[in-house]
């Protein structure tokens, strides 16, 4: 029984991380009409939030495995709780984005942890991917739960009361943590916890994102060349750190296994196609087909609740059925048809179409793929670097939700300007976009890593 309600703590993590994540993709356009300023610069509500995760994701992994896993999830959950409280007093734009990369820095922490703890929970791997799975089924519902009550909220109470509702979800779990999940031994010392490491990593893919945001603005394309240079300098910088750090960020021999690397390139393509379907789809339906927030929201509920009963009941028959990496496959090729789906809806708008494409991605592809390439590259690490393993690759997908969107939006930008950047041709060409990032993730999945695993891990 305290195995469940361990479990259950951990799994609560992720629940909080994606009830913001989709109630923000919905606020997006409210935001834009309370602050003028954010029309141009809207996706960065998204991506920073996700490349402060992905930066610090690294030193979460590692700190979990270090300095205890109930210590960092607490910590990670707190940092979230203050910044979600922080944002809800935001008056503008820049300090809302300061709130985000806080938010960014808590899950960094919080997400890890809770993987190692469900990773170390269980002696057998079975059981450690239905662990995975019920913890994928969490994301789900915490996403399904953002779309409607996070649509209900801002149409009734406003944006802010998104961050307010987090402090009611967090609190509580917090308090669980530190009464049922028991105290880990520290066995790493303050000052070898490589903070700078993380904080260097964090600057390499903002700046990285920033000049693939850059080049389709003629305003700032000025500022291209010194933002790859400094990206360059902090990625010299970062390595030169991590050569002297007696306990660096990351053990580089995890970089010595095909399925390491192929399973960081596969979420790195994975998230930057996901997050960006999501953010045209929200835009699309609002913008295009002239839903209501509160019918975006129901739009989108039921697949993403199909989603957690993917995870819960399907998922496991499909892992001991095929390998982790056919598993993946499967997912992803249901993303690449969502993609597919959309650009054919916005060129002729049908409501069949449209929900076929939701049913394939919201329902159907992150529920198989996600869980299944986090089993996979944690299958790869020994069990003391599960909680590192599961932080690079958080990091990759994390690096590719944060430049995937800037990727599609920029290539938007180019085609589409002024009121025509929100038309069904240009939803049409994001949603191509996504589609070949997901076919381009099958790709390196299949190829990179062509040793072939066992059904069950």
């Amino acid at each position: 029984m305290q195995k469940k309600i361990i479990l259950l703590i951990a799994c609560l993590s992720v629940f909080f991380e994606t009830i913001d994540v989709s109630a923000v993709n919905l606020a997006i356009p409210s935001l834009q009409r309370e602050w003028h300023s954010a029309a141009d610069y809207f996706d960065w509500i998204q991506s920073i939030y996700v490349l402060f995760y992905g930066g610090f994701l690294l030193l979460g992994g590692r700190l979990s495995d270090k300095l205890g896993r109930r210590r960092i999830y607490i910590t990670g959950s707190g940092i979230f709780l203050l910044a979600s409280l922080a944002a809800f007093f935001a008056t503008s734009l820049s300090f809302l984005l300061v709130c985000r990369a806080a938010q960014g820095v808590g899950a960094a922490f919080a997400i890890p942890a809770a993987i190692s703890i469900i990773s170390n929970l269980y002696d057998d791997a079975t059981e450690v991917n239905r662990g995975l799975g019920i913890f994928g089924a969490f994301a789900a519902i915490g996403f399904a739960s953002g779309l409607v009550f996070g649509a209900v909220i801002v149409s009734s109470l406003g944006w802010k009361w998104i961050f307010g509702l987090n402090v009611f979800i967090i609190t509580p779990i917090i308090l669980l943590a530190l009464k049922i999940i028991p105290a880990d031994k520290k066995t790493l010392r303050q000052e070898d916890s490589d903070f700078w490491g993380g904080a260097l990593l964090t600057l390499v893919l903002l700046l990285l994102t920033f000049t693939i945001h850059a080049s389709g603005s003629k305003t700032q394309q000025v500022l291209l060349l010194p933002a790859l240079a400094l990206a360059v300098l902090f990625f010299v910088l970062f390595r030169y750190f991590e050569k002297r750090n007696a306990t660096p960020l990351f053990n580089t021999d995890l970089f010595k296994n095909n399925g390491i690397i192929s399973s960081n390139l596969t979420g790195v393509l994975m998230g930057a196609s996901f997050m960006s379907y999501i953010s045209l789809l929200s835009i699309y339906v609002q913008q295009v087909v002239s839903l209501s927030l509160i019918e975006t929201g129901l739009l989108l509920f039921p697949f993403s609740i199909l989603s957690a009963a993917v995870s819960k009941w399907w998922l496991p028959l499909l892992q001991k059925r095929w390998s982790l990496k056919a598993v993946v496959n499967i997912g992803l090729a249901f993303m690449t048809l969502s993609g597919l789906l959309l650009a054919i809806c916005s060129r002729q708008y049908h409501w069949g179409w449209l929900l076929l494409s939701v049913l394939f991605n919201n329902g159907l592809s992150m529920a198989i793929a996600y869980p299944s390439i986090t089993a996979l590259s944690v299958h790869y690490a020994n069990p003391e670097d599960h909680g590192m393993a599961a932080g690079l690759q958080a990091t990759s997908y994390s690096a590719g939700c944060g430049m995937g969107i800037a990727f599609v939006w920029t290539v938007i930008r180019i085609w589409y300007t002024g009121d025509a950047l929100f038309s069904a041709g240009a939803m049409g060409l994001g949603a191509i976009l996504c589609a070949l990032l997901s076919l381009l993730s099958i790709l390196v999945n299949t190829v990179v890593n062509n040793r072939r695993l066992p059904v069950q891990m």
